[in-house]
């Protein structure tokens, strides 16, 4: 009869990756509305309606559960981009669902960028931090790299451009606008963000900024079309 009443009350394995989950998700909205160092295992605990004895068990310290939700918050965002790729046929509509998801995905604004810029400020001084980052700002890179070697290849953007250097342009602006809309500086916000950089990158990729509608990036079955001004 005991044994029973065991087996019955234990937790399964999906039931412990919830659990997890939502330690670490928030993990990560204690981060970006506090900060780091005043992520403590019991602000966490609050946040998540558990224990602090059950946030030990599962990741020992508060370093680690915060290098968890690095993680696991990368994990996630690395899904959203392949996924947004993967769904888009026409390149320049994936690069402005890309630019989209930049401003807002699945978290809101305020807290998917308080998270990042918060976590920035660690990877200066922790090397596990940066590593986590640098892995999962490689990829981001490497998406919107991707997208404009093929407008290059379709005739969509000019070939004398550098597509890696255009890159890199891309994601330095996302951040440095995202910066700017945070705080309100320049009285910026997450619209104003989101036109900027699309505007932006219309100019530097000469095309009209219509094309970087991300609502076209559901269109599957047409092929990219000529969109240069």
């Amino acid at each position: 009869m005991g044994a029973a009443r065991r087996r019955s009350n234990a937790i399964t394995e999906d039931e412990i990756a919830l659990l997890r989950a939502r330690i670490l998700q928030c993990t990560s909205h204690v981060v970006a509305n506090m900060g780091v160092d005043k992520c403590s295992l019991s602000a966490v605990a609050r946040a998540a309606g558990c224990s602090i004895g059950m946030i030990q068990h599962h990741f020992q310290t508060r370093d680690a559960l915060v290098l968890a939700s690095i993680a696991h918050r990368s994990d996630r965002l690395v899904d959203e981009w392949r996924r947004i790729s993967a769904s888009a046929a026409d390149p320049v509509a994936r690069i402005g669902a890309l630019l989209a998801l930049a401003v807002e995905g699945e978290e809101s604004f305020v807290d998917a960028w308080g998270f990042w810029t918060q976590i920035y400020l660690v990877a200066r001084r922790d090397p596990a931090v940066r590593d986590t980052i640098d892995a999962t700002l490689r990829v981001w890179h490497a998406l919107f790299a991707e997208a404009l070697a093929e407008a290059q290849q379709a005739g969509i953007v000019s070939v004398d451009l550098d597509s890696q250097r255009l890159a890199s342009y891309i994601v330095a602006a996302a951040d440095g606008l995202a910066i700017q809309a945070l705080g309100g500086f320049y009285g910026a916000d997450s619209g104003t963000m989101h036109r900027d950089l699309v505007g932006l990158v219309a100019r530097l990729l000469d095309i009209d900024p219509a094309a970087l509608d991300h609502d076209r990036a559901g269109a599957l079955g047409a092929g990219p079309a000529p969109v240069r001004r």
